[in-house]
C-alpha cells in the first residue's frame, strides 16, 4: 500500500517518516515533532547530566526567560493552556483539570476506598450509637 506524501510526517530530529496517525499527540492536542525515539533520547540524555550541567542549563534558561519577552509570553500561553486541559486521573478516574490534578493526588483514595462519612456510618451500624444520648420531654 502506498502512502500518501501529504499525510507522511517526518521526525524534525532524524530521518523517522510515518503516516500521521502514527504520531503521538502532545496534552494540548498538537502532534510532537520528534519521534518516540528522539524523544527517549533527548529525556535520557538530561536525566544522565551531571549537577552543574543541570545548573548551566537553568542558568541559560532564567537568562532567556528575564531577557527574552516574546519566548516568555509565548511560554506562559502554553503553561495557562496546559493547566487549563482536561486529564482523568488515574487512580480514581475523576475528570479534573490537569493544574489540579497534584493537589488531587495527595489527598485520593482511588476508586475503591471509602470516604470518611461511610465509615462512620458503618461504624456506628456495627458498633451501635456512637454517643450514648439521653432525650428527656
Amino acid at each position: 500500500m502506498v502512502e500518501n506524501k501529504e499525510n507522511l510526517i517526518k521526525c524534525a530530529k532524524c530521518s523517522f517518516k510515518a503516516p500521521s496517525n502514527v504520531w503521538e499527540m502532545k496534552l494540548l492536542g498538537d502532534r510532537f515533532l520528534l519521534c518516540q525515539r528522539c524523544r527517549d533520547y533527548s529525556r535520557g540524555y538530561y536525566n544522565n547530566q551531571s549537577e552543574e550541567t543541570r545548573e548551566i542549563l537553568l542558568a541559560k534558561a532564567s537568562n532567556r526567560y528575564a531577557t527574552d519577552e516574546n519566548w516568555r509570553n509565548h511560554k506562559i500561553v502554553e503553561i495557562t493552556a496546559l493547566r487549563k486541559s482536561k486529564i482523568n486521573c488515574t487512580a480514581c478516574g475523576k475528570l479534573m483539570q490537569y493544574g489540579s490534578l497534584l493537589a488531587h493526588k495527595k489527598c485520593c483514595k482511588g476508586g475503591e476506598a471509602k470516604s470518611t462519612l461511610t465509615q462512620l456510618l458503618e461504624l456506628s451500624v456495627a458498633n451501635g450509637p456512637l454517643v450514648d444520648s439521653v432525650f428527656t420531654c
